[in-house]
């Protein structure tokens, strides 16, 4: 036990030592080719870190900037990122998302801001003091509560966030850092977790327009997207998640806006998907029911053939003898319905 102790000890060590000494700011900018590149990290004469909790999973620091020119750069993290001034209000900071998720308009940059893992912020600044509390965190923490896509309503609403209880969240966060505590880093995450659910429930209620959540629907892009990972699947279709993935939203946004654009569920969607496929192999008199329930991703030809059945009405041995033009009478009587492949005598 004492040894286990120890190697964590080590290991965090190893990870804060990393932190302090790794690049804590993920700035960008454009390069010729229209490429973001990593900024080299601010000298500690500009970029100063304080203090800091770092586990695997999140990392909070309070930083000091000092900015002598004016800064125009990228910034596209690959955590979640928020962070929120301790002093008084910077002037002359200004903010815009670019990207495939749409792009928002410069403007002014409030005491805190939430840039989400993954969006390009593009940021202006001029030469300022500032003194910040950051919040970098594991993506998965916040999508696991995010029912909505990052669409500019959402994100212009990133850039001067005022939500009391993170507010109020972020300073105990600060002083925790600053004067850790007995167990300062569960203290830490579970703040930093409540404060992921007021993000939550902030932008879940802000959405472009009243009757936004009863009728946003999926864009082209995304439709196509499916058709062609679902249609052109060979075994087991893609699911919910993978699909979600793909479309650059959460699951559940998934489900609600595809029946939103067509008008059927995902899941009708993919299995009618299957059963196109599989009325086209059963269609070919050398193919065996198994290998057909398999080749659509069906996990036994029991399944496949429930399902078959629910979109059809027949089976998939009745289907390829009615395509075939035989008489299903023939082969009432046949024990090996999985390994039929065709009966040619009369």
């Amino acid at each position: 036990m004492a040894n286990r102790t120890a190697a964590r000890r080590s290991a965090l060590t190893r990870i804060d030592d990393y932190a302090m000494e790794s690049a804590v700011s993920d700035l960008y900018t454009v390069a010729g080719d229209d490429h973001l590149v990593r900024r080299p990290r601010m000298p500690s004469s500009r970029l100063s870190v304080d203090a800091h909790i770092c586990t695997p999973r999140f990392e909070v620091n309070v930083r000091t900037l000092r900015l002598d020119d004016p800064l125009d750069a990228y910034f596209r993290p690959s955590a979640g990122y928020l962070d929120m001034s301790l002093d008084e209000r910077s002037q002359g900071r200004y903010g815009a998302f670019r990207g495939d998720t749409g792009h928002t308009d410069f403007a002014p940059l409030g005491a805190s801001v939430f840039v989400p893992a993954g969006q390009t912020f593009h940021v202006r600044c001029a030469p300022m003091r500032r003194r910040v509390i950051c919040c970098m965190f594991d993506a998965d923490w916040l999508d696991e509560l995010r029912d909505w896509p990052w669409e500019p309503s959402r994100l212009e609403r990133c850039g001067d966030l005022r939500i009391p209880a993170v507010r109020e969240a972020m300073l105990k966060l600060a002083h925790e850092a600053l004067a850790p505590g007995f167990g300062a880093r569960v203290l830490a995450e579970s703040l930093l977790l409540a404060i992921l659910v007021q993000l939550a429930r902030h932008f879940h209620d802000c959405g472009s327009d009243a009757g936004e959540r009863g009728g946003t629907k999926l864009a082209p892009w995304q439709l196509r997207l499916i058709r062609e990972r679902v249609e052109g699947a060979s075994g087991p279709s893609p699911g919910v998640a993978e699909l979600a993935r793909a479309c650059r939203i959460s699951a559940r946004h998934l489900a609600r806006t595809f029946k939103n654009s067509t008008g059927s569920t995902l899941g009708a969607f993919i299995a009618d998907a299957r059963v196109r496929q599989a009325k086209a192999l059963l269609a070919q008199r050398d193919v065996m029911i198994k290998a057909v329930a398999f080749e659509c991703g069906f996990q036994s030809p029991a399944a496949f053939g429930a399902a078959f059945r629910k979109v059809t009405g027949r089976t998939p041995r009745e289907y390829r003898l009615d395509m075939l033009g035989l008489q299903t009478a023939h082969d009432t009587t046949c024990p090996f319905e999985d390994s039929l492949t065709v009966r040619s005598d009369n």
